[in-house]
């Protein structure tokens, strides 16, 4: 085999000896082109390894959930760029997510059947599965819901923290005329969020097209801060981009 071998790279060398400059760079091209291509293609992924190990490896800051409203991804992507500018991340080291595909089944009809909020019959429970199991973990900072799923939740158990926990007195008294209080599933009453009349996430406007007997389904929204959340530094930063750059446009 190496007699072969030597055979064939003298048989190279003799072919290539009659050849200029430019006509060896062309063969030695067409001839090893795979192996050049192959390369190539090692070096990219290496690259790229390189890239997502030590250079893209981003950490999410906030995770922000949306509940039983409008499922667009779109309008996830442009609100995480407005997050980001809001919080003054470093996009290369920090993100925030946006999710609302969240389109929790909860309520149940006069024959114990569970429904969504337009009253059609509902089998897929893969959202509130991973809605509860994202609770679970801390994986959410805050969500918006409507005001009959917290109640739902707090008939569960105690998901939600006490504003009054999380916030001072001074930063709380700005949002007094949005408290929303619930009882847990003990009994005790508590403030559990804030309602967002007069922003984006107020039903009369992301429902406006639904009509109103709809809008009236989805009833008043209410921002909420799950107990556990990783990330309780960023809350009012949050509150504040909720109710000052996130309100209802003017038609």
């Amino acid at each position: 085999m190496t007699e072969g071998i030597r055979q064939k790279m003298a048989a190279e060398k003799e072919k290539m000896s009659s050849m200029n400059r430019q006509e060896k760079i062309a063969y030695i091209i067409d001839y090893y082109k795979v192996h050049i291509l192959i390369g190539i293609a090692l070096i990219a992924l290496i690259i790229g390894v390189i890239w997502q190990v030590f250079f893209n490896n981003r950490e999410v800051v906030y995770h922000f959930a949306i509940i039983n409203e409008e499922m667009n991804t779109e309008s996830d992507r442009q609100m995480m760029d407005s997050l980001t500018e809001y919080f003054d991340l470093n996009p290369r080291r920090e993100e925030v997510t946006v999710d609302s595909m969240y389109n929790i089944p909860y309520m149940q009809n006069e024959e114990g059947v569970t429904v969504n909020l337009d009253g059609s019959p509902s089998s897929d429970h893969s959202t509130y599965e991973k809605f509860f199991l994202n609770m679970s973990v801390n994986a959410i900072d805050a969500a918006v819901m409507p005001e009959s799923f917290m109640t739902y939740c707090n008939g569960l158990g105690r998901y939600y923290s006490d504003l009054r926990d999380i916030f001072s007195e001074d930063f709380l008294s700005r949002y007094e005329d949005r408290f929303c209080y619930s009882t847990d599933d003990t009994g005790e009453e508590y403030l559990c969020g804030l309602y967002t009349d007069g922003t984006v996430f107020d039903a009369s406007y992301f429902a406006r097209n639904a009509g109103e007997e709809m809008i009236e389904a989805y009833g008043k929204q209410v921002l909420a801060f799950p107990l556990g959340s990783k990330h309780t530094d960023r809350h009012e930063a949050f509150v504040q981009w909720i109710f000052e750059v996130m309100t209802m446009p003017e038609e």
